[in-house]
């Protein structure tokens, strides 16, 4: 039942509260919401455990006395009440901190784990009063963090931030340097990277246009960020590359189909090679802002 304030307004019953928490839930799946209601009853009974442990240490203070111990003898009674509390502080960012990396990683995107402010909320531990104590043992819920995730989509699904996310990065990736993208045939050659000889007498590739290839590639492949398949060379810090290596490329096409080969060259260019040439020219305008000559 609804309630008229003195202004003409509406007050939102308990009801209606409850009803619009649960529409916040909607937007995360079954499995989502099954590791969240675990990751809050672990978190309650954490932060349970350093509240009775608290309460139980002002009771046994509270029974002795320790009148003449000088505050700043080699124990200070007070330090047990101070490593309570700062244990508590890790408990409430551990939870906090976790349900935003846990959708980063899940839903491979990026997420403003708003740590500025969970930092100076959970910071202070030192020379409270036992009611200063007491008030962080105040729980937080998971919809609370769930609400301010989904405000940071933007109304976009998970996958669609997702590929928004991984396309801007690819183009930043592509403007690192003087790049150049051109399109011949069904091969895309990008160039604006710089191949480094080892001393050993192979060749590394750092560059970030590298870095961000394989998930890019994976996305426009398959909609979704997987482990490419016989791409293992794409992955890690750098490429490490053999002069025969240089000289041959690597074939995909027994792997990824679309993608039939990837080559490097000593003068900085890389050669993607599609199966035709539209594919090309879709996966470069759309992924690497790649524009046609006029």
């Amino acid at each position: 039942m609804q309630k008229k304030s003195k202004q003409g307004g509406i007050i939102m019953s308990l009801e209606n509260l409850k009803t619009f928490e649960v529409k916040k839930e909607e937007f995360i799946s079954a499995e989502d919401k099954a590791f969240l209601e675990r990751h809050q009853k672990l978190y309650e009974i954490s932060l349970q455990f350093y509240k009775d442990s608290f309460e139980l240490y002002k009771k046994a203070i509270a029974s002795q006395d320790f009148a003449g111990i000088p505050e700043y003898s080699g124990f200070r009674l007070k330090d047990v009440a101070e490593a309570i509390c700062k244990n508590v502080n890790a408990v409430h960012r551990e939870f906090v901190s976790g349900i935003y990396l846990y959708f980063s990683e899940k839903y491979h995107i990026q997420l403003d784990h708003r740590k500025d402010f969970w930092e100076r909320k959970y910071s202070d531990y030192y020379n409270l009063s036992d009611e200063q104590i007491r008030e962080k043992f105040q729980m937080e819920q998971y919809l609370d963090i769930v609400s301010d995730i989904l405000e940071q989509t933007g109304g976009m699904t998970f996958g669609d931030l997702s590929a928004q996310q991984l396309k801007d990065e690819m183009k930043d990736a592509c403007k690192f340097r003087d790049w150049v993208i051109s399109i011949k045939g069904s091969t895309l050659k990008y160039s604006g990277w710089n191949l480094r000889e080892r001393w050993d007498g192979s060749f590394e590739c750092d560059n970030q246009f590298i870095k961000v290839l394989p998930r890019t590639l994976s996305m426009f492949l398959y909609n979704t960020i997987l482990h490419l398949p016989g791409c293992n060379f794409l992955y890690g810090y750098s490429i490490n590359l053999t002069p025969e290596q240089l000289k041959e490329g690597f074939d995909t096409e027994p792997y990824l189909k679309v993608v039939t080969k990837i080559k490097f060259f000593r003068n900085g260019r890389i050669d993607i090679k599609f199966d035709t040439p539209e594919r090309a020219r879709s996966f470069a305008k759309e992924w690497c802002g790649y524009v046609p000559a006029a």
